[in-house]
């Protein structure tokens, strides 16, 4: 009869900055920050990024203002871990913010608009840890929502919280 072993994230609480390029409006930057914690059972993330545009698409009518993005979300999953590694992977549910540019009609303006729409953020972090408690990481991005879904890279820093 095989016995139960603990996930070695249980319990376990963490911190991803990142930064990095996804399709959300042509070619974006971005940058995020993500809070995790793994309990006994199962991974509650949540993330706060934004999104810009970076390189216009050949057909875009309009160059300023950059379409920009702003989202908010709260994600659940699973991972697991090494001594000097892990991965994780969560998706959920999340409000997101979109400010873009739209050409008036007849006219040389433009109209700066914002649309609000939920979305369906996902992310894949792959950490390697160079100290106890800070790790680079890899991460696949992405947000499943009516205005403009997208999906991308990042790379950034972890930071683990230690048990007191």
């Amino acid at each position: 009869m095989a016995q139960y072993t603990t996930n070695p994230l249980a319990e376990k609480k963490w911190v991803n900055v990142a930064a990095g390029l996804s399709n959300m409006d042509n070619i974006s930057w971005n940058v995020g920050a993500t809070a995790s914690f793994r309990g006994d059972v199962i991974i509650m993330s949540a993330r706060l990024a934004y999104s810009q545009e970076l390189i216009e698409a050949a057909n875009d009518s309009v160059f300023s203002p950059k379409n920009r993005l702003l989202e908010l979300g709260m994600m659940w999953g699973e991972g697991y871990g090494g001594k000097n590694w892990y991965v994780s992977a969560v998706g959920g549910m999340g409000l997101n913010v979109r400010f873009f540019g739209d050409d008036e009609e007849d006219s040389d303006a433009v109209r700066r608009l914002a649309a609000v729409t939920i979305g369906v953020p996902l992310q894949i972090e792959f950490g390697i840890f160079m100290t106890d408690n800070i790790a680079l990481t890899f991460n696949g991005t992405a947000n499943w929502n009516f205005r403009e879904p997208y999906a991308g890279g990042q790379m950034g820093v972890t930071y683990r919280v230690k048990k007191k």
